[in-house]
């Protein structure tokens, strides 16, 4: 599918890259993520309780959408500390590619 096809206030080019800022369906979740030939996700978060998968399934519906635009790998980009388990988790679940934490 074109760039041009889908393109929102949500998706915009920026400096020659593609600049995507997401929120999920239900308003709970958003993120942020720049196609670099690949897709590189530098924020993700929820208001969801957490230990209850959500994280997970607000991830790859992010991911998903992601893929509508541009299909290609999925990549964490400056993962704080706070948040290894969930990205390391989410790397052993092949749900992303690869992870790069902050300071990297």
């Amino acid at each position: 599918m074109s760039w041009k096809t889908i393109l929102k206030s949500e998706v915009y080019e920026e400096d020659g890259e593609l600049k995507v800022s997401w929120t999920s369906k239900d308003g709970k979740a958003d993120g942020e993520a720049v196609y670099v030939g690949y897709w590189s996700i530098g924020g993700f978060g929820h208001d969801a309780e957490e230990r209850k998968g959500l994280g997970e399934k607000y991830l790859k519906e992010m991911i998903e959408y992601l893929h509508s635009i541009e299909s290609a790998g999925i990549h964490a980009d400056a993962v704080i500390p706070d948040a290894d388990g969930f990205w390391n988790n989410m790397l052993s679940k092949n749900i992303i590619q690869s992870l790069r934490r902050s300071g990297e």
